[in-house]
């Protein structure tokens, strides 16, 4: 039986390799959106030895559940605020509302890095 949506998960090693085509060099702990059993979204933290990184990628089948996505990245928040502290995301190229995404979720803009716009969750904690 079909699923009219995808299902939110957590991901699990054979999920990362089925999304990214091999397993991370750092330890994760993430969600997916399974849609019969095709992983077409995921994300959560990835533990960096000096920093937790908030990331999350899609293919083109997620970007019809708009709503999903906005819950299944509060989710995500859940994790930071439970497991995370001094959090960064990096906003990505190619998806234009990136920025206004991430300030909407509740990071905010802490500089540039290689010419990549970084957001901080430990400072919008602070603030607010």
């Amino acid at each position: 039986m079909k699923n009219h949506r995808p299902i939110i998960r957590n991901a699990t090693t054979a999920d990362i390799v089925a999304f990214y085509g091999e397993a991370p060099s750092f330890a994760i702990r993430a969600l997916v959106a399974d849609l019969d059993g095709e992983i077409i979204a995921i994300g959560g933290l990835a533990y960096h030895p000096n920093r937790m990184l908030a990331f999350s990628d899609m293919k083109e089948p997620m970007r019809d559940y708009p709503i999903l996505i906005y819950k299944s990245a509060k989710k995500v928040i859940k994790l930071i605020e439970k497991y995370g502290g001094g959090v960064v995301a990096v906003a990505s190229d190619s998806e234009s509302n990136s920025n206004e995404f991430l300030k909407r979720l509740g990071f905010i803009e802490a500089g540039e890095f290689k010419n990549m716009e970084v957001y901080s969750w430990i400072h919008s904690q602070q603030q607010r």
